[in-house]
Formats: structure tokens, C-alpha cells, sequence
């Protein structure tokens, strides 16, 4: 039988606590000279956005938006050779009566 609980993003503080601790101890490598975007993202645009996420991001004002804004459930479902998963779902439906509905999805291998 498939249950459904509600579900709320809440990470834990220890979880937060670790990632600005891995912010504050990052070591940038070296770059290429005039390498633009061709061999990934530019260094100064990640240190622009490890300064974002150390001085300036506010996950708990993040969440609480996703909460507010989303309905979260959590849906049990059978699934022959796995056994019961556990189905993270977001359902919000469009402001525009004609938009085309979308289903995403993602996983983990």
C-alpha cells in the first residue's frame, strides 16, 4: 500500500555548520591564463560565489521559502527488487490555465 506523509526541507545545523567550515578552508588551484569558460568555470567566478555562500547566503531564509512556497510530500512506494522507496515529490501547479505539465525527475546511481 502506498503511504503519503508531508515532508519540510529541514537540514540540520550540524550539516550547515560543516558546509561553512569546508567554505572557509577552500584552496583554489591555479589557473590557465585567458582560458575564459573553455576549460570549466572561471576561478573568479567561484571565489565570487564561495564569498556568496560564506558571507551572504542565508539557507534558513532559503527553506523556509521552499516550505512556505511548495507542497512537499513524501510518497512510499513498492517497487519489485528494491523493495519499499521512499519518493521525495514537489507538486505545484502553474499560474498560466494552458502551461503543459512537467514531471521531474532525478536519482542517484
Amino acid at each position: 500500500m502506498t503511504s503519503v506523509t508531508p515532508y519540510n526541507i529541514a537540514v540540520p545545523d550540524e550539516q550547515l555548520q560543516q558546509l561553512h567550515q569546508k567554505l572557509e578552508h577552500t584552496t583554489f588551484p591555479d589557473e590557465l591564463d585567458a582560458s575564459g569558460w573553455d576549460m570549466g568555470v572561471p576561478l573568479l567566478e567561484i571565489k565570487r560565489l564561495i564569498n556568496v555562500w560564506r558571507e551572504k547566503f542565508d539557507w534558513r531564509v532559503q527553506e523556509q521559502k521552499l516550505n512556505e512556497q511548495l507542497k512537499q510530500v513524501n510518497v512510499q512506494v513498492g517497487v519489485e527488487g528494491f523493495g519499499e522507496l521512499n519518493i521525495h515529490t514537489v507538486y505545484h501547479r502553474s499560474g498560466n490555465s494552458k502551461a503543459i505539465p512537467l514531471l521531474f525527475i532525478h536519482g542517484c546511481i
